[in-house]
């Protein structure tokens, strides 16, 4: 149930999704007793879990964290360069 959720996270996993992908897999078990066993899984953690923050695109957090980068670098170079030509030799 946990891999058949995470398949689509932003959508509830209910007892008829469960029996309609599983078909042969949980045709043993009727339908109470899967709703039984979604409840637990819920109470768990394992499935459906609220407030759970979905991938997102991160090309702007890459960006301004290269951005970030490069400006530090560029200005422990400066620092570096200014350090080293005031000693003489």
């Amino acid at each position: 149930m946990s891999n058949l959720w995470w398949e689509c996270p932003s959508r509830p996993l209910t007892a008829s999704t469960v029996l309609r992908s599983c078909g042969e897999t949980v045709s043993l078990l009727d339908a109470p007793t899967v709703e039984e066993i979604l409840r637990d899984c819920e109470r768990g953690g394992f499935v459906n879990k609220h407030g759970l923050y979905l991938p997102r695109g991160t090309k702007r957090e890459y960006f301004w964290l290269l951005a970030f980068h490069l400006g530090f670098s560029l200005l422990a170079l400066v620092i570096e360069v200014g350090a080293n030509s005031a000693i003489e030799y």
